[in-house]
């Protein structure tokens, strides 16, 4: 008898069950019934739905597995395959339909990745596990039920997994890569990877069934099951490989009982129905069928959620502050009784929004005056930098005004004439006063002195102000110093290779600025010129952090220019100036030439105020242990009295105890980036318990590393600043729950009181989305702009504010994306009466609302101090973000900005300005910094979830 209940509004049989792997996947908010129904594909809607073709391709992945098999089963070349894929727009001469333009670019650009990251798999595993080959048909386990259906009238039962199939020759080993879209999937339940091994470990090799037909087994196959299955996710986004499961027949029959068997029992005889977008047919699909009717018609309108990921898109990103504003009011219309929106923050009236030295808005001749100030200013700040790192014997020694000196690594003729010229520009130095007496002659002379410049005999440029000498050493980068990491197939496993190749190229890199003159004991600057990331696959490959710490190594800092380039993708060749420029300007950076902004608060703040910052640099091993490793980082801006702006940038060096330079506190960071550890052996499970040993461990070295810092701030006024999503995981003091106003905790010991010289404010960005994504006021019967300035809750009579909240102005990039801007439909032109305009293709710009919490301070006036005012603090921490030698805000403070920037010398980060590809975006003094509070840092840790399976297992 047949128990399970066949939905209403359907036809069909129901002795067929077909399910994927993904059907174990369990979520409570999906409808039992409708799960259950789609395992079955013999049953239909009742009357059937009539049937109509798909305007373009709807699953992603489609014309990628085309092009793959194409390859892997029919022999084609991969540019014969890519051209196929073009010339049919991902069809294949099939009845499919085409590809939409942007998902056809984005399969040209994961095919050759996903061939490559593969190749490197199966040459990493040579020796230990046999060869696979591509797999063309389709791996089935089935089970028919001999008499009468079961209780839910199925006679029949199929299991199947999607993905790219590859067998060894002998049958012996079965594996089975599954891509995603952006990253490799490495948290699938245990339910689905028992599900999957099952389907490797006892399919049956079928053909694809036709429509509504069931599997069947190819004839004369040899009944050999395999010794080994393994699974494999693959991260077309960032190209990484996750080992999911290797396991033998055993393993995998334990963990499919265990596992996958009841989650499949469950799915196939869910029969509750629960309202949602997956009951019936009202979830996607049918948006799909009726596209026009529901974007033209008339009622409620919907439209398809478009994704970056899939590449360049004709569609600008985003929507508009007022646009935003109108479907939030639509969608307050539906709160239930008792529930309605926070009220509107109030502007603060502690002071003036921009800092006492803003970056003046100059155009014209006024303009040009800007820059050879900034340029002077800038000059100044370089020579104070140069000084503070001598040491006071070489200080004692040396007249005249101090020696800058920097290099430029560079491979093409243009990027190098950029660099020089870029480099005169921003200090503002006369461009022919340090030339080389040979730019009198022909350009092939010219070309011929500097392609044979060597180590120790580099072509030198000379420029003296009254405020420093700089020289700029010109070396070709020659030798394979910025090739791709040669890794030596025959050494075995792949990690040992990259390990010799990194230690081979950091030592070349030593090496050969040593021989140029470089000390390891008095840093230096160099613009390295390197080809872009693309061009380096598979990634282990790419050179550019292994270059950084062999120039660390030497003393010499390092900022990378990408090289110019036409190329699909890359689109660097007619921005050179901008990026070399902006690479000098990060370069200063890193020498701690920076303008502090200067608060307007006056008597409201101490006179002698100082600002710290705390920074969690967060690792992770590349091996088996799979547990994060920290490095806390602390920065320290003090102002200097004797000029507008100028500030000592310092870093804590932990091994002294004590604040040193900013640039040598950076190369001090070169050691931290070896990251040791003791493996785990393989098989072995790591358990929450092993994981909160290590986290505890973790905040046991955080306590005693915040303990010794803030000591060393005790002697003057200073403001430590963290950052909630970075440093509240291994300093918890800073988690809501935790923290108490005005008091502090470092370690064991109970919260106390702040030294007197100390205030704490922490500061939360829009990582995790923890913050609104848009913010904005305006007149219920006018246009919602794009406030800038320091907001506060509604004023309560008697109330202690501490929460406050930070917005800026509208960045440069998008000066041309108006307030008013409609991405739906047309909009009148402002002031134009009859003129229209659509904003469809404009990127979108929205205030990111960062939250400042003055966790600690001392509002109670004291003798011989005033006391503090909490507004006035959070004023200045939003005046931080303003920085005068930036083109547009920074999301962070400045000091907290410039910690978390420090783990570029820890972590491999992208080149700065490897994405800065727009020709015309405007650059003055901006630097391409990346942005720490927006940037994922990779190794981000998570703790575990107690809800989550009690342990772990490592691949």
């Amino acid at each position: 008898m047949t128990d399970w209940p066949r939905p209403s509004g359907t036809q069909g049989d129901v002795w067929l069950v077909r399910a994927s792997s993904v059907a174990v996947r369990e979520n409570p908010r999906d409808c039992p019934m409708a799960a259950s129904a789609a395992l079955r594909p013999l049953l239909k809607p009742d009357p059937v739905p009539p049937w109509s073709s798909k305007a373009l391709e709807d699953f992603t992945f489609a014309p990628m597995m085309g092009g793959l098999d194409l390859i892997e089963h029919d022999g084609w070349s991969q540019a014969d395959a890519i051209a196929e894929l073009m010339r049919t727009k991902g069809k294949f001469d099939s009845n499919r339909a085409p590809a939409h333009p942007s998902l056809l670019e984005w399969t040209v650009q994961a095919i050759p990745r996903y061939l490559a990251a593969r190749e490197a798999e199966q040459a990493d595993t040579e020796g230990s596990v046999p060869q696979t080959i591509p797999i063309r048909f389709e791996w089935a386990a089935l089970y028919d039920r001999k008499g009468d259906p079961d209780s839910r009238g199925a006679t029949r039962y199929e299991r199947s997994v999607w993905g790219r199939r590859y067998a060894s020759a002998d049958g012996s080993v079965r594996d089975i890569w599954l891509p995603s879209i952006n990253r490799a999937r490495s948290n699938r339940s245990e339910a689905e990877k028992a599900a999957v091994a099952d389907v490797l470990a006892t399919g049956e090799v079928c053909p694809r069934p036709g429509f509504e037909r069931p599997y069947r087994p190819l004839r004369n196959q040899p009944p050999l099951r395999p010794v080994r299955v393994r699974a494999f996710g693959y991260g077309c986004g960032d190209d990484k490989v996750v080992p999911i499961l290797d396991w033998d027949q055993d393993e995998v029959r334990g963990r499919y009982r265990e596992y996958a068997a009841p989650a499949f029992a469950r799915a196939a005889a869910g029969s509750a129905a629960v309202p949602g977008s997956s009951c019936g047919d009202t979830g996607p699909g049918i948006a799909r069928r009726a596209a026009d009717q529901w974007l033209n018609g008339s009622g409620v309108r919907g439209a398809v959620v478009y994704s970056n990921h899939m590449g360049v898109h004709g569609i600008g990103a985003g929507l508009m502050s007022h646009q935003r504003s109108v479907i939030t009011e639509w969608a307050e219309q539906a709160l239930p009784d008792g529930l309605v929106r926070t009220e509107s923050l109030s502007r603060s009236a502690v002071g003036t929004s921009k800092p006492a030295n803003a970056r003046p808005a100059v155009e014209g001749q006024g303009k040009r005056a800007e820059e050879l100030r900034a340029a002077h200013a800038r000059r100044g700040a370089l020579a104070a930098a140069v000084v503070r790192m001598r040491s006071a014997e070489l200080e004692a020694v040396l007249d005249g005004p101090p020696i800058f000196e920097a290099r430029l690594l560079w491979q093409t003729a243009s990027s190098r004439r950029a660099a020089i010229t870029g480099l005169a520009e921003i200090l503002g130095l006369e461009e022919k006063s340090g030339a080389p007496m040979f730019d009198d002659g022909s350009p092939e002379a010219v070309e011929a002195v500097f392609d044979t410049a060597e180590p120790g005999n580099a072509v030198v440029y000379e420029w003296r102000t009254p405020e420093l000498t700089v020289r700029l050493r010109c070396l070709p980068l020659s030798g394979g110093l910025a090739d791709k990491l040669a890794l030596d197939p025959k050494v075995r496993p792949q990690s040992v290779a990259l390990t010799a190749a990194v230690a081979g190229r950091r030592g070349e890199l030593a090496k050969f600025l040593s021989d140029d003159g470089s000390d390891p004991g008095s840093p230096t600057l160099a613009l390295v010129e390197i080809a872009h990331r693309s061009t380096f696959r598979p990634a282990t490959t790419d050179p550019k952090f292994v270059m950084r710490l062999g120039c660390a190594d030497a003393g010499v800092l390092t900022q990378f220019v990408v090289v110019p380039s036409n190329a699909k993708g890359v689109k660097t060749e007619k921005n050179v100036d901008h990026r070399v420029r902006s690479g000098w300007l990060d370069g200063l950076r890193q020498l701690g030439v920076r303008v502090l902004p200067e608060h307007t608060l006056g008597g409201s703040l101490p006179e002698d105020l100082r600002y710290a910052a705390i920074w969690m640099v967060k690792r992770r091993k590349d091996g088996p242990t799979r547990l994060p490793l920290h490095l806390p980082v602390a920065v320290l801006m003090t102002p200097m009295p004797e000029d507008s702006g100028r500030v000592q940038v310092q870093g804590w060096d932990d091994d002294t105890k004590s604040w040193t330079p900013y640039p040598k506190f950076l190369l001090g960071l070169v050691k931290k980036a070896e990251i040791p550890g003791v493996e785990v052996p393989a098989g072995q499970w790591i358990t929450n318990v092993d994981w909160r040993k290590n986290m505890d461990q973790q905040r046991k070295e955080t306590a005693s590393f915040l303990q010794r810092m803030l000591f060393s701030l005790r002697d003057q006024p200073t403001v430590l600043i963290a950052h909630s999503q970075n440093s509240r995981q291994h300093w918890p003091w800073l988690q809501d729950g935790n923290t108490v106003v005005d008091l502090i905790k470092t370690g064991h010991a109970p919260p106390a009181t702040l030294d007197p010289n100390l205030r704490l404010v922490r500061i939360r960005g829009g990582a995790g989305r923890e913050t609104p994504q848009w913010w904005g006021t305006g007149r219920p019967d006018g246009i919602n702009g794009l406030p800038a300035g320091l907001w506060t809750l509604p004023t309560t009579p008697g109330a202690d504010h501490r929460i406050f909240y930070s917005t800026t102005e509208k960045a440069s990039q998008f000066k041309k994306s108006a307030v008013s801007a409609n991405r739906l439909a047309p909009r009148a032109v402002a002031g134009s009466g009859k003129n229209w305009t659509i904003d469809a293709d404009k990127p979108a710009w929205n205030p990111s609302l960062v939250e400042i919490a003055v966790l600690g301070c001392h509002p109670t006036a004291e003798e011989n101090r005033a006391g503090d005012d909490p507004e006035a603090l959070a004023l200045a921490m939003h005046q931080l973000r303003q920085a005068p030698d930036y083109l547009d805000a920074l999301s962070l403070p400045l000091p907290l900005h410039l910690a978390g920037l420090a783990q570029a010398y820890v972590l491999p980060m992208l080149a700065a300005d490897e994405d800065s590809d727009d020709p015309d975006l405007e650059i003055d003094t901006i630097s391409d910094d990346l942005d720490p509070d927006l940037a994922s840092a990779p190794g981000l840790s998570q703790e575990l979830d107690p809800t989550e399976e009690p342990a772990l297992s490592i691949w």
